[in-house]
């Protein structure tokens, strides 16, 4: 199930709507460990976002959230499920908590963070997730800019994670016919391999009957080139 809109619900409305608009399968017996973990993933967001509240000049923080918008997301299926909530602040700022796991264990919690810099500055994300058998913890970092201005609307940006560290750049230009084309190189440094591997994809987007027809190719070597298509509504 997905919610959104605004953000002045007390945690409870929104732990009770939930658990309405869950089928009768989510809450059986085998599925009572997700919708918990559901309510709880939901009720951490809630808590994070009324954290990033505290403090800010004409903002009460008693039981009113001060983010922009929200969005809550829950998957079940035969035997795992998955939920998340995003939460989109002022400013093009974004706070995001996520879960998956099978039945009622949890394989992976995670947490991520994306600041937008107003100035020239550039943009900031940061991700980290922890799986608990394992005790492993993977993180994602993010520095990267755009020009929004200039027509081609370049963009540079660098990517470390606990595996690789990357470097890439983009070219994207919008024509009068509604068409968007978009380049990209990755130069991705594999921390076990020792080696780059550079990636060049190519993407075109055309709006196509109330939706937008997307497509992509993606050459990492002579021989792995990939094509791929798809279509989504607005």
């Amino acid at each position: 199930q997905a919610l959104s809109g605004e953000t002045r619900l007390p945690v409870c409305l929104v732990h009770a709507k939930l658990v309405a608009m869950a089928p009768r399968g989510f809450r059986s017996r085998s599925s009572r460990g997700a919708l918990a973990a559901l309510a709880s993933a939901v009720l951490a967001a809630c808590c994070a976002s009324s954290l990033l509240a505290t403090g800010r000049p004409g903002v009460s923080t008693a039981g009113v959230f001060s983010v922009r918008d929200w969005r809550l997301k829950g998957e079940v299926g035969a035997d795992s499920w998955k939920t998340s909530a995003t939460y989109s602040l002022e400013g093009g700022h974004a706070v995001k908590i996520a879960a998956t796991g099978v039945q009622g264990s949890v394989n992976d919690v995670g947490a991520g963070f994306d600041f937008k810099s107003p100035g020239r500055s550039p943009d900031v994300g940061v991700a980290a997730a922890f799986k608990p058998k394992t005790g492993y913890i993977s993180y994602r970092a993010r520095l990267s800019k755009r020009l929004d201005k200039h027509p081609a609307m370049p963009a540079v940006a660098a990517t470390i994670t606990d595996k690789s560290v990357a470097l890439e750049t983009s070219l994207k230009r919008q024509m009068n016919s509604g068409l968007t084309l978009q380049t990209s190189l990755q130069l991705p440094y594999t921390f076990k391999q020792g080696s780059i591997d550079p990636v060049l994809t190519t993407e075109a987007s055309y709006p196509v009957a109330g939706g937008k027809l997307v497509g992509t190719m993606s050459s990492q070597g002579p021989k792995k080139t990939r094509w791929a298509a798809k279509f989504s509504q607005f």
